[in-house]
């Protein structure tokens, strides 16, 4: 039997059974996703009703509350936050101070010399260096010395060190003193260091660091000022003359002896004669 042949659709419109398949997978899709976020909300309900049981002992365990990304943070993490809040509030408070320092550069080996750093809140930097150069020149006369100035943040209570691997450095307020002073809202406050070189050498660093001592409650000082120096040192004949003795006296005292025992055998040598034909 002979299947009759379909109608041919009108072109540019759907045929009535396409638009209601058509219509009938969207309901299913529609329908599919549906179940979908259904089956994916009962599983995170039984997961959150499966966590409330502690798989130890069966217990019921309190279940922490969900929170977003932008919830609140650990107790711990808002102190920290409130302490650094605070020490930039104190930083912000602080008013501007002139200081200078004196960076001695040449200086010789072995010889002591002082390196002096003065702050004062009310002066002009220039002009403080220059009084510190006039300083030097009346415990040095007919030297030139050298400062250098600038500005820093100033508090009532600073520290400052002064540090170099190759030198012995002594405060003036003695060995012990850790650099902290308290310091004048109307004047100058001075720090003050001996150092000798202990070796010779072009470029041998030294370190001043200076430091606002914040209130207690607000933790570690905060450092102001840091000037690496790079220090020539120089040799001298008297320093020459000690290392090489100090290396080298036994040698020295070993040839001296030698000599010395050889010029008395001699002299005694030449005697001997004199004696018997006396």
């Amino acid at each position: 039997m002979a299947v009759p042949a379909a109608a041919p659709e009108r072109a540019g419109a759907p045929s009535k059974r396409r638009a209601a398949k058509a219509k009938k997978n969207g309901s299913s899709a529609a329908g599919t996703e549906t179940t979908r976020l259904m089956m994916l909300a009962e599983s995170r309900s039984e997961l959150v009703s499966a966590k409330r049981v502690s798989p130890e002992n069966g217990a019921a365990a309190a279940v922490a509350p969900e929170v977003s990304a932008d919830a609140a943070t650990s107790p711990e993490f808002d102190a920290d936050a409130a302490l650094l809040a605070r020490r930039d509030a104190y930083h912000q408070q602080l008013k501007q101070a002139a200081y200078t320092f004196n960076p001695l550069s040449p200086i010789k080996v072995a010889t002591p010399v002082t390196v002096f750093f003065w702050i004062d809140p009310v002066a002009e930097p220039l002009r403080l260096a220059e009084e510190l150069k006039a300083a030097m020149l009346k415990m040095h006369p007919g030297e030139a010395p050298q400062a250098e100035s600038g500005r820093l943040d100033w508090s009532p209570k600073m520290r400052a060190t002064l540090t170099g691997d190759d030198f012995e450095i002594t405060p003036t307020e003695g060995k012990n003193f850790d650099g902290q002073k308290i310091l004048s809202a109307s004047r100058r406050t001075e720090w003050s260091w001996d150092i000798k070189a202990q070796h010779v050498g072009e470029k041998l660093p030294m370190h001043l660091r200076v430091w606002a001592v914040l209130p207690a409650e607000l933790g570690e000082p905060y450092e102001v000022l840091k000037l690496d120096k790079l220090i020539h040192v120089e040799v001298t004949f008297l320093w020459l003359l000690d290392e090489f003795w100090e290396k080298y006296w036994k040698w020295i005292l070993g040839g001296i002896g030698t000599a010395l025992a050889g010029a008395i055998g001699t002299w005694w040598k030449s005697r001997q004669p004199k004696l018997a034909g006396g």
